[in-house]
This record gives structure tokens, C-alpha cells and sequence, in this order.
């Protein structure tokens, strides 16, 4: 469990980056 949590912890910087890369180019569902 410690693992995990320390990986999530070092992983955070680029976490957040692909989350703010796809929030950018998020699919319109309404246009269906």
C-alpha cells in the first residue's frame, strides 16, 4: 500500500499534465 502511495506521489507532476492535455481535447458528445 505504501508503494502504491509513494508512486502516486512521484507520479503527481505528470499525472496532472495528462490531465490538463486531455481536458484540452475532450470529444464533444452533444454534437451526436
Amino acid at each position: 500500500m505504501a508503494r502504491r502511495l509513494t508512486a502516486i506521489t512521484l507520479l503527481q507532476p505528470q499525472l496532472n499534465d495528462n490531465y490538463q492535455q486531455v481536458k484540452q481535447h475532450i470529444y464533444n458528445w452533444s454534437n451526436l
